[in-house]
């Protein structure tokens, strides 16, 4: 227990009294609040509050979860470091990514590298950008692409917010639909009334 808000739990651990840190193993649970990280090897440095593992862990967090092969949580600055075969999944979300950051408290995902996102008849690609969880808004960059079920849109950035129903195509932007294609700078497409200019 530190600081009374983290909590470490294992079947076995080991803790280096000169460094600070702490090697724990078997069912591994680090606890933070309502955030939860497990993992069969974790180390975890009590000075710096940095976890990190090596070979797979499961961050849960309310409504949501994500798994990656390596990582790092810095439990100081509310961000993670996720790499190798990321993988969250929400309430009606599915991404998977070669590595991201995320920021927990404001469940925001930062895309380092290629990722796909998956929304019931929805599927995103792009290889920049960020997704807020919360709040539902989200910037694809480099080589961006959108696909639903009769739209089709790419771009070199592209813009969505949930709320407002509006995807925001910018630089270079196309857009089919069963009746129309269309080209620019801008082109923006709202996904409530199904209408692009």
């Amino acid at each position: 227990i530190q600081n009374d808000t983290i909590r470490t739990f294992a079947d076995s651990l080991y803790f280096h009294g000169d460094s600070s840190i702490a090697y724990l193993y078997q069912d591994v649970v680090l606890e933070n609040g309502s955030k939860k990280l497990y993992s069969d090897i974790l180390i975890y440095d009590t000075k710096t509050k940095i976890a990190s593992y090596q070979d797979t862990a499961i961050r849960v967090q309310e409504n949501s979860s994500l798994q990656s092969v390596r990582g790092y949580y810095d439990v100081n600055n509310d961000q993670a470091f996720f790499y190798d075969d990321v993988y969250i999944e929400g309430e009606d979300m599915k991404m998977r990514a070669d590595s991201m950051s995320f920021l927990t408290d404001e469940q925001r995902a930062i895309f380092m590298g290629p990722t796909r996102i998956q929304q019931l008849n929805r599927d995103i690609y792009c290889e920049s950008g960020f997704y807020d969880m919360d709040d539902e808004v989200a910037l694809f960059e480099k080589n961006a692409q959108f696909r639903e079920t009769d739209v089709e849109a790419n771009a070199q950035s592209i813009k969505y917010t949930k709320s407002t129903g509006v995807i925001r195509l910018e630089g270079d932007a196309y857009y089919r639909n069963k009746e129309d294609i269309g080209t620019g700078d801008l082109i923006v497409y709202n996904e409530k009334t199904e209408s692009a200019e």
